[in-house]
C-alpha cells in the first residue's frame, strides 16, 4: 500500500506537470484554439497552467519525501535484522 501511494503521487505529479507544460506551450506559441473551443479564455488557461504546476510540484515533493522516509526505515530494519542474524549465528556456533 505504501509503494502504491508513492507511485500514485509520482504518476499524478508527472501527469499534471505534462498537462501544465502543454498549457504553457499553447500560451507561448499562441495556439489556444482548442482551449477557446472549450470556452476557456487565455487568462483562465494561464491560471490553470499555474495551478497544475503547483499541484505537480506538491505531489512530486510528497513522493520524494515518502521515498526518502521509507529508505531510512528500511535501512534501520535491515541493520536490526543483520544484528539478529549475527546473534543467531553466534548461538548456533556455541551449540555445536
Amino acid at each position: 500500500m505504501y509503494k502504491a501511494k508513492t507511485g500514485a503521487a509520482l504518476g499524478a505529479g508527472v501527469f499534471f506537470l505534462l498537462l501544465a507544460a502543454g498549457a504553457a506551450y499553447d500560451l507561448i506559441a499562441h495556439k489556444g484554439k482548442a482551449w477557446l473551443a472549450l470556452g476557456i479564455a487565455r487568462d483562465t488557461l494561464a491560471l490553470i497552467a499555474v495551478g497544475l504546476t503547483v499541484a505537480a510540484l506538491i505531489l512530486l515533493g510528497i513522493a520524494v519525501v515518502r521515498v526518502k522516509r521509507r529508505d531510512t526505515g528500511l535501512d534501520t530494519q535491515l541493520d536490526e535484522m543483520e544484528r539478529e542474524y549475527a546473534d543467531l549465528l553466534e548461538l548456533t556456533g556455541r551449540g555445536s
